[in-house]
């Protein structure tokens, strides 16, 4: 408690020191807290800079646009209209509409999930009902490699 009231008088009595220190104080907050937003906007600038050398250098554009759509609760025939009004779309109005030189397109479709099941596995014999070994066939040669 003394030190704090040591501290208090010494500060009251030195007003320009002390509000030279809270000055200082509110500066290197300042700028200890925008490193971070600065440090990210050179590296998105470094990104966008390499991006476009690239691109200048194999005439590539450096840029995917991927959407996707699930189809539920469709009968099979409305999900294959569906599919074709989307596709239809995307090739007329989607693609135009990025103003963009189109260097590949791609739709990929995926039919509905499986649910499989797993029956229990069939008994082991005996040792005593096993064959004796045989030379092994074409078929165990090859599951065996």
């Amino acid at each position: 408690m003394a030190l704090l009231t040591m501290i208090l008088r010494k500060m009251a009595n030195n007003k320009w020191l002390a509000a030279s220190l809270l000055l200082g104080m509110a500066l290197t907050t300042g700028l200890v807290s925008t490193m971070p937003v600065y440090s990210d906007a050179i590296l998105s600038r470094m990104l966008v800079k390499d991006l476009e050398r690239q691109q200048l250098d194999s005439g590539v554009h450096s840029g995917t646009y991927f959407s996707k759509i699930t189809l539920m609760d469709m009968k099979p025939d409305k999900k294959l209209q569906a599919v074709s009004s989307l596709d239809r779309f995307m090739k007329d109005e989607a693609i135009p509409g990025f103003g963009l030189p189109l260097k590949q397109a791609a739709a990929e479709l995926q039919t509905e999930q499986l649910v499989l099941e797993v029956e229990a596995p069939p008994p082991i014999p005996s040792s005593s009902s096993l064959p004796e070994p045989s030379a092994p066939s074409a078929a165990s040669r090859i599951i065996s490699v």
